[in-house]
Parts: C-alpha cells; structure tokens; sequence
C-alpha cells in the first residue's frame, strides 16, 4: 500500500470514527429520574485538563507518511502556542451555564443551582464529599481546539445520583466545527485581530453542544 493510500485509509478511518461518536445517547426518563422533585440538582464544571489540539489534513498526511513522535509533538507545539498568544479559554463554563438554563426553561426547573468555581475531580467519591445529597450535572471538555482551521468543541455531561452513586445519563456532545463545510479557510485569516474569529467560533462550538446536550436530555 503506498503512502498516500494509506494517509487516504487514515481519513476514512477518522471519518468512520466520528460517525460512530455521534450515535445519539438515550434520552433521559423525566417519569423515573424525577428532575423538578429533586431537592437539589448541582451543575458544576471542572478544571481544563485537555491541551488545546490542532487537527488538520496536513498532520495526518504527515503522520502517515514520517511515523514518528515528532509529528505529534509539532502539533502539541503548535496548539500549546495558540492558546498562549491568544489567551484562549476552555468555553467549559459558558457551556454548562447554557445547558442549565436551557434545561431549567424547558423543564420547568426550580432546583438548580449552578456552581460558580470548576472542580478538580469528577470522582463520583469526591462530589459525595463535596455536596452530599441530591444530583449533579457534571460537564467536563473531552475536546478543544482547531480543524483544518475551523475552532472545534466536544463536552461529556451526566447526571450522578449522590445517594447510590450511580450515574443515570451520561452523553458527549458530537465533535462540533462550526461551518466546517464551508470554503477552506487559512490560519491567518482564524486569528486575525486577536483571534476575534477562532474565539467566536470556540463559542458557537460550546453553545451548541449545550444546545445538543439540552435536546438530547429531553428526547428531542
């Protein structure tokens, strides 16, 4: 198999594997969970604990072609860069600020309260520890970073029952690009004036997966 047969079988294989992530998860059972006699429900967030990821065609091909770690640094490099010249932030909080406002509209919520400081671990344990009784959402970043030039987010949600510690609804949100199928688009023109766009973009990333996670939550 040549080299670029086989970087072409690399992207199919990602194709593949994305179509996969993007299985829609079960929807949560208002009648068994609950949610409104619930006497508290605690959204928190935790901590970024992901690098800043640059995917691209090029690293792939690249990868294909010099199988070796320095193809893997280079992209490291290149998102730790990134995100220190543009200051960029995991949009963790703002998504989970999003998701519980949305459900507490659709689903009538009273007894929600949104925790303001993330937290360093998402140990069913340590969240017993931290609030006792009652549920939690937890949402943590899985992903962050850039495609092709294109901002890209994905974030896990779940509701954890404090009381037997289990875990009644656990989903990620696809891997959201924002106008990924529009015309290609250079690093130049992502973070141009700051990084206006790319900022932007890793907002209506967010947003959207907490819109995804909202409609998921309530079968829709």
């Amino acid at each position: 198999m040549t080299a670029i047969a086989k970087a072409a079988m690399s992207l199919s294989m990602l194709a593949l594997l994305a179509a996969c992530a993007a299985q829609r998860p079960a929807p949560m059972k208002e009648d068994e969970l609950s949610l409104s006699l619930q006497p508290q429900i605690h959204a928190v967030h935790h901590e970024p604990q992901r690098a800043f990821s640059v995917q691209s065609t090029g690293y792939i091909v690249a990868a294909v072609l010099l199988p070796t770690p320095l193809v893997f640094l280079a992209a490291t490099a290149d998102g730790d860069e990134l995100k220190r010249e543009f200051a960029l932030e995991d949009p963790v909080s703002r998504m989970k600020q999003r998701l519980v406002s949305s459900l507490e509209s659709r689903l009538k919520l009273t007894n929600m309260t949104a925790v303001s400081a993330p937290l360093r671990d998402d140990d069913i344990e340590t969240l017993k520890r931290d609030f006792e009784s009652g549920l939690v959402l937890d949402v943590r970043t899985v992903k962050w970073g850039i495609d092709n030039n294109r901002a890209r987010y994905s974030a896990r949600a779940r509701l954890v029952r404090l009381a037997d510690s289990s875990v009644l609804w656990e989903a990620t949100c696809h891997d959201l690009v924002p106008g990924k199928a529009g015309p290609t688009r250079t690093r130049a023109a992502l973070v141009a004036n700051q990084g206006e766009l790319l900022k932007s973009e890793l907002r209506e990333a967010a947003d959207a997966c907490a819109d995804q996670l909202a409609g998921w939550v309530i079968g829709k």
